[in-house]
């Protein structure tokens, strides 16, 4: 990095800049095929596909890329777009596909969705579809370098007219929701708007989050393609509360960059170049035995690639296959779950086994759990007893005790169990050190036929706290999960728990599970009490304060919460406002949502909080004390907000132009054309603008701390903050039942 730094500064000069324009312009052509389909006319519209598809189309031009691009195709427009990019691709050095809108998967292929898809008869498939695999072989013969980009996952209600259809006609098949895993040739990158088999989101605002994402980074980013797909992958779990997970599969050859200027000035030579192969024979072997078995039914010749390239990109893919075949095949239960394991790896799982448990409650499928106390103390999760008036707990070796249920927390997805034995049992040791991105666990469960099972794999994010009914946090882990494993023990190398094994969002574990990390379940070990954990709530609704809320407000620092509503009724009503800053909670800082969620979720109900709050350009300290969270708070740390009907943007009347907010808002309800709801018609969006500015629909609460009801409240507020030098200005928007805080910069009118 730091050659790389004094060369992007050497460039600064003019002959440097002269040289990399050359360098630039003598690249290989680069060709793009982008598709966007939103108006379908058998499923209904879908918001951002078009806007995904136009703003990429955009950025790539930018970066010299050849473009071809289509939008809302029909079947036949879609597979004319095909052959133009098909022509196209004649002597390109790269070709890119990217597609927003509706995919399916099917006996796990992949296939998109024109416009004009009905998927009602069992051969919908043959000639209302257009198959992934086809584009992508078209392309890997054509190019050497091939990167495929799939907003495809979206909730498609198509599919269950095929499963119908398909369920009635002479051939069977599965319809999963999202896309299934791909096998990525060598060159050939795919990446997915979230993990296979998930459902994405489309988006309130103009993009989804994914392309969103990926399109801000391409435009702004100079670095290699890994380092934005980290960083899109980042963007998307914040902006989605850990809901999505963008998800890609690789067997790139060396490092791709967008920016031409960037790929020129990026260290030459052997393993540093675009499109180099890694100098490391390693590597290169590595390469030549994936390509041996990529098509093997050999489970031992591919577990075989796996443990001896386990330190490159092709032990992931021969991992992938293994696990397809496991499926495809339908292997033995009594066939050892996961890859063969080393001599050291093995020695953890001898230190640790004893302490893993199988849980199983009666009328329910079978879980995993481990042991955290002498006594016969048991952690496992909350799904997988919830409901059960009986549990076992199996030792190994045909050993079964009765389990009483101690707590059982929906929050964390932790339960406790306590074994009914006096006997001393072997017991987990919980990890002290956070598990950090990158570190290399085994997941350790054991089934109802007492056997150990073992999955290698790493952190693949560092702990965070999504928004929801998760607010403690997650260790999110790349693996490959039985229904055994819901609950079981993720042990670092140095055999300590680091994580229990759930899914944040519910349902069987999948291709990537989340947990909470070790520490968290230590404190909810304390608070589990029959029948469920109670924790202290204040009943309000908060979100991170970023750099234009801070400068709106006065504040150095953008650190803190902002208070976005108080429930009525809740014990912070009538201390606390909407608008108030947290920024010390019990002499903690508050550095963000997160952190402040942690927090008070740690308290017991009855505590005191002393809260430091910034209100009217000035701090003080506020008391309050907790409550027991009612049910309908459970998973949020807020009370009910006045909800606004949809759709208001479509009634509203007397449209006008804010041009320093750059929107435009009418007025909707009271029967008046002056004042009302003030409802955002329309959104000018920039570069600049923040993630959560005001989207369509949206209602205006308060402008510049100041509540209005009409157009001219609106004006008269922008034009009070102008007169007291303001360059920012606070907006308290809602959105459904949602109030939030959004900062724009005032424009020039």
């Amino acid at each position: 990095m730091a050659v790389l730094h004094l060369t992007w500064r050497l460039l600064m000069g003019i002959a440097a800049l002269a040289a990399m324009s050359a360098a630039a312009g003598a690249a290989g052509k680069r060709v793009a095929l982008v598709v966007g389909n939103s108006n379908y006319e058998h499923a209904g519209e879908l918001t951002n596909p078009r806007n995904d598809a136009t703003d990429m189309t955009a950025a790539l031009r930018r970066k010299g890329f050849v473009v071809v691009e289509g939008y809302d195709l029909d079947r036949s427009a879609f597979e004319a777009r095909i052959r133009e990019f098909a022509e196209a691709l004649r002597g390109a050095e790269a070709g890119l596909f990217f597609y927003a809108g509706h995919g399916l998967q099917v006996r796990g292929r992949n296939y998109l969705v024109p416009v004009d898809a009905e998927l009602t008869t069992p051969t919908a498939l043959d000639f209302e579809m257009v198959r992934l695999d086809t584009i992508h072989t078209m392309m890997a013969n054509a190019t050497s370098t091939n990167l495929v980009f799939l907003d495809a996952c979206r909730n498609n209600p198509l599919a269950r007219n095929l499963a119908r259809a398909m369920g009635t006609g002479t051939r069977s098949a599965t319809t999963d929701s999202g896309l299934a895993p791909v096998d990525s040739g060598v060159g050939t990158l795919f990446s997915f708007s979230t993990q296979p088999g998930n459902v994405a989101l489309d988006g309130a605002g103009r993009n989804s989050p994914y392309s969103g994402a990926l399109v801000r980074q391409i435009n702004a980013s100079q670095e290699d393609l890994f380092s934005i797909l980290i960083a899109v992958r980042n963007d998307v779990i914040r902006d989605t509360g850990n809901s999505q997970v963008p998800w890609d599969q690789h067997a790139l050859t060396g490092r791709f960059y967008f920016d031409s200027v960037a790929a020129a000035a990026a260290p030459k030579g052997p393993g540093a170049g675009p499109q180099q192969a890694p100098g490391s024979q390693h590597m290169s072997d590595a390469q030549r035995a994936w390509a041996a078995v990529r098509t093997s039914n050999d489970l031992a010749a591919l577990e075989s690639v796996f443990i001896r390239y386990r330190d490159t990109l092709y032990a992931d893919l021969a991992w992938a296959r293994i696990q397809e075949l496991k499926q495809t095949t339908k292997v033995a239960a009594a066939a050892p779950v996961g890859p063969p394991l080393t001599d050291a790896t093995r020695q953890i799982v001898d230190k640790v086994k004893s302490s893993v448990v199988s849980v199983e409650p009666e009328g329910k499928a079978p879980a995993s759990g481990f042991v955290v106390s002498s006594d016969g103390h048991v952690l496992t999760s909350h799904r997988a007893i919830q409901g059960a008036n009986r549990v076992q707990v199996g030792l190994g070796e045909g050993r079964k005790f009765e389990a009483d249920i101690v707590g059982s927390d929906a929050q964390t997805d932790i339960a406790r169990l306590k074994v009914r034995s006096p006997q001393v049992f072997f017991f987990a040791k919980l990890s002290e050190r956070k598990a950090q991105r990158g570190d290399r666990v085994l997941l350790v469960g054991r089934g109802s036929d007492g056997k150990e099972s073992v999955t290698p794999a790493i952190v693949s994010s560092d702990p965070r706290a999504p928004t929801g009914a998760f607010p403690f946090g997650v260790v999110t882990i790349d693996a490959t999960l039985d229904r055994d494993d819901l609950g079981a023990a993720a042990f670092s190398l140095e055999g300590e728990v680091v994580g229990l094994t759930t899914t944040a969002s519910g349902g069987v574990p999948a291709a990537r599970s989340g947990g909470p990390p070790a520490k968290i379940a230590d404190a909810v070990i304390v608070q589990l009490r029959p029948p469920t954990t109670a924790r202290g709530w204040i009943g309000v609704r908060i979100q991170n304060v970023d750099a234009p809320i801070a400068t709106a407000i006065g504040l150095k620092d953008a650190q803190g919460i902002i208070v976005s509503s108080v429930a009525p009724q809740g014990p912070a009503a009538g201390r606390l406002r909407s608008g108030d800053v947290v920024t010390i909670a019990n002499g903690a800082r508050i550095v963000d949502a997160p952190t402040f969620s942690q927090h008070m979720s740690s308290l017991r109900v009855g505590s005191d909080v002393t809260l430091r709050i910034w209100r009217d350009n000035k701090e003080q300290d506020v008391l309050v004390k907790t409550v027991a969270a009612p049910p309908a708070a459970a998973g949020q740390a807020t009370g009910s907000a006045a909800a606004a009907p949809s759709g208001l943007s479509r009634t509203a009347t007397g449209k006008k132009r804010i041009g320093a907010l750059g929107l435009t808002v009418g007025v909707s309800g009271a029967g008046s054309k002056s004042k009302g709801v003030v409802v955002v018609t329309a959104v000018e969006t920039t570069a600049d603008s923040p993630r959560n500015a005001p989207r369509p629909d949206d209602t205006i609460l308060e402008v510049a701390g100041q509540k209005v009801e009409s157009i001219g409240q609106i004006e008269q507020a922008v034009s009070q903050a102008r007169r007291r030098g303001r360059t920012v200005v606070l907006l308290q928007v809602q959105s459904g039942e949602l109030p939030r805080y959004t900062a724009l910069t005032l424009r020039a009118e």
